[in-house]
């Protein structure tokens, strides 16, 4: 295992997770035992309740804020459900997130990006936790290594020796070990086995997160991507979607700059239209239209030079160039009306109209590219 230093935070990782990775939430949870297990001189170490049962909580009253809560997942999209379970470790200890690379390639899978890249990791979850990138750690383990071993095998090697656990937050649903065999139950019965050798291992498994009626998962997020439902998109993230990619520069011409994506980093908006974005150059931002293609085009409004006296066009030119697209929620109204193609032939006319469409869209963005949107989260 080797360690490598990210951003501010330390990140301990054996290979980078590649986006193809399936997610590790699956299948039903059968508890239906009823008993709790207590350490000597009390607190509730391990707790089992019954499958009506909202929340499956196995915790140590008395964890401290130092203590490694392991929290086990895909983690490509960072969705509501995710939030939960970060948020719940945290109440009990120091959050490190969980995740396995290479499940694709060793099970045949088709690749896909992510829908949140590895890079935008650090801003999404810090931000869930008060904006301090410190306060969690993250683990990517290799899948091909681990995929012969047994569920009992695998606590005990990696979540226990290896990383130290103190506690466990998973989703009532996840399976774990070989071929998926591992389960709430069998976690729990582990967590009796380290009470018993005096080593508490506390554990909460959470019920999926409910988003307007139906549960929360990268699978319903990419599905509304698929449809261009970018308002649906923010309401299961609980934030705008982001896409980020390389910029290329091919040429200027008369109406300014023109760059190419020469590569995303995580998935766009499939459906083809035209949505309301904020394009992020550096530390740059431009507001304008970008369609959901391949390449990308942003067409922003005139903007003066910056502080610098520089022209965009340098700003663009120099290196790294790096684009990022936000599509908030908060212009639903404007993105609504962008979205349908463009048919009239006159190309005054199309430059009229993308203009005044532009500057709609424009008063409508948010400034704070990670600001929420405008929806509730759902109550545990």
């Amino acid at each position: 295992m080797r360690t490598r230093t990210f951003s501010r935070r330390r990140e301990i990782i054996t290979s980078f997770m590649r986006p193809s990775s399936p997610l590790l939430f699956g299948g039903a949870w059968a508890g239906t035992l009823g008993r709790a297990v207590r350490r000597p001189g009390g607190g509730c170490v391990a707790a089992r309740v019954t499958r009506g049962g909202r929340t499956l909580h196995v915790r140590n009253q008395a964890a401290s804020s130092s203590e490694r809560i392991i929290v086990p997942g895909k983690f490509d999209a960072l969705h509501l459900g995710h939030r939960a379970l970060v948020l719940r470790a945290a109440e009990r200890g120091r959050p490190v997130l969980l995740s396995f690379s290479g499940m694709a390639e060793a099970l045949g899978w088709e690749a896909r990006l992510p829908i949140v890249p590895r890079t935008h990791m650090e801003q999404v979850v810090s931000s869930w936790l008060g904006g301090d990138a410190d306060a969690f750690d993250s683990v990517v383990l290799p899948f091909a290594e681990l995929r012969q071993m047994s569920p009992r095998a695998f606590l005990q090697e990696y979540v226990v020796r290896r990383l130290g656990a103190a506690g466990v937050v998973c989703g009532a649903n996840w399976r774990f070990g070989h071929r998926a065999q591992g389960d709430v139950q069998t976690l729990l019965a582990f967590a009796e086995e380290c009470i018993r050798d005096s080593r508490p291992l506390t554990v909460d498994a959470l019920p999926p997160v409910l988003y307007g009626g139906e549960r929360v998962s990268s699978t319903r997020v990419r599905e509304c991507l698929a449809r261009g439902d970018m308002e649906q998109v923010a309401g299961l993230l609980g934030r705008p979607h982001q896409v980020h990619g390389a910029m290329q520069v091919i040429g200027t011409e008369e109406r300014g700059m023109e760059a190419r994506v020469a590569g995303w980093e995580n998935q766009p908006p499939i459906a083809p239209g035209w949505y309301a974005a904020r394009a992020m150059v550096k530390a740059e931002t431009r507001d304008g239209t970008a369609p959901a293609t391949i390449s990308v085009t942003v067409h922003m409004q005139p903007v003066d030079a910056n502080a610098n006296g520089a022209a965009d066009e340098a700003l663009l030119r120099n290196t790294p160039r790096r684009l990022r697209l936000h599509i908030p929620t908060e212009a639903a109204a404007a993105w609504q009306a962008l979205r349908p193609h463009l048919t009239v032939n006159a190309p005054v006319r199309i430059a009229l109209e993308l203009s005044q469409r532009v500057s709609r869209a424009a008063q409508e963005l948010p400034a704070d590219p990670m600001a929420a949107p405008k929806v509730a989260y759902p109550q545990r």
